[in-house]
């Protein structure tokens, strides 16, 4: 059995359709096998829609408050974690009613970056909408909840959120402030009491692979703020305020997590889940693995084909390769790789057999982009050639012994 497991490549082909063309180059040279397509993605973008595929989950529309105060169109998945290799199968029948839901939110669908192009304003912005989603979510019954938090908007501290779901943060004449960077450094009050309680009855995980504090020369406000459209001023500011905002928050909740490795992730949403909601931060592509029940499909394949968009130095920290590769080794489970590109300076990724880029002959960025379905049939053609060369290749040397 095969089991074919990229990542999209950004930009050009999505998972399922990178598993549709590894289909079609496999039973070509392979004419019969057992092909397993499983789409995955590592907790970034995409990581929706790759579960719901995985999982035969649906999405949930909901109108929401963007980033800027404006409604806008979100959606996020309910999905049943597979339970077992044959759980992540998607011919299985539903499951059982009673079995676990999984609610599966991108903060982007509702604070994303993407949402205020051309009128960026990191001091409004505001996590609101993500809480809005976290609420649909448990009105549809979600018993867990996995937040993907990358690709925000905001630099609120998860206040936005918090905010949404009920929680109240007032100044020092006891006004009630909106969730945004601007009143991080006016909150004087902080009262939780007001928190749905449904979410003391759910799990909830970030995704998480930055590992920057939510302070100081690392932190939310000075690595990722500028990026976001404040100013050098605004920068201090919005550092000041996280400082003041923190430790109004987690003095209200005795929970001391702003100096943990990727409590500034998103603007400082992935502290304001901990403190606020005593979230756990995990590895986005071990969550994803996790839920679609990886390692028992891994165990029964006989080769794992997996990829993504682009091979380097980053990609051995959380990307889909590496959490792959991982699996594999420990299983002692072949598996190859075809990506995009690879940099000349791109480590070796543990448990990657092999690694097959798509760009062969030399071409800018633009032309390799609108040729990325051509390129990575070629790719997938090589790649299955070789595997077949080499079974042939192993059948002549055990003859010979």
């Amino acid at each position: 059995m095969l089991l074919l497991c990229s990542d999209s490549f950004k930009g050009t082909l999505s998972s399922a359709r990178v598993a549709e063309l590894l289909t079609q180059a496999a039973q070509a040279q392979f004419p019969g096998c057992t092909c397993l397509r499983l789409p995955v993605a590592d907790g970034g973008e995409g990581t929706v829609e790759a579960l719901v595929e995985a999982l035969s989950g649906c999405r949930e529309f909901v109108e929401v408050t963007g980033p800027l105060g404006s409604p806008v169109q979100a959606s996020f998945g309910l999905v049943h974690p597979a339970e077992s290799a044959q759980g992540a199968l998607p011919a299985q029948d539903a499951p059982a009613a009673s079995s676990p839901l999984e609610a599966v939110i991108e903060m982007a669908a509702a604070s994303g970056l993407p949402l205020v192009e051309g009128e960026k304003n990191v001091l409004a912005a505001t996590t609101y909408g993500t809480g809005q989603l976290i609420l649909a979510a448990l009105d549809a019954g979600a018993t867990s909840i996995t937040l993907a938090v990358g690709g925000s908007a905001t630099n609120d501290g998860g206040m936005g959120l918090l905010s949404a779901l009920g929680a109240a943060f007032a100044d020092k004449d006891g006004a009630l402030l909106p969730g945004c960077g601007a009143s991080l450094e006016q909150v004087e009050t902080v009262d939780l009491s007001g928190l749905d309680p449904r979410l003391w009855q759910v799990d909830i995980k970030v995704l998480c692979d930055v590992d920057n504090p939510l302070l100081g020369p690392e932190g939310c406000a000075r690595v990722f703020s500028p990026q976001k459209g404040a100013t050098l001023a605004q920068v201090e500011d919005l550092e000041r305020g996280m400082a003041h905002y923190a430790a109004k928050l987690e003095e209200a909740t005795g929970r001391r997590v702003q100096g943990l490795p990727g409590a500034g992730a998103a603007g400082g949403l992935a502290f304001g889940c901990m403190a606020g909601l005593g979230a756990q931060l995990v590895s986005g592509i071990d969550q994803v693995l996790a839920l679609i029940g990886f390692e028992g499909l891994a165990a029964q394949a006989d080769l794992v084909v997996t990829g993504e968009g682009h091979l380097d130095a980053q990609t051995s920290h959380g990307k889909v390769c590496a959490g792959i590769g991982a699996v594999c080794q420990r299983l002692q489970v072949p598996c190859v790789a075809i990506v995009g590109g690879a940099a000349i300076e791109a480590p070796a990724i543990a448990g990657i057999d092999a690694v097959v880029p798509c760009v062969g002959d030399v071409m800018s960025l633009d032309e390799a982009l609108a040729q990325s379905e051509r390129t990575f049939t070629q790719a997938a053609k090589r790649l299955f050639g070789l595997v077949a060369l080499g079974g042939r290749l192993q059948s002549r040397l055990d003859k010979e012994v």
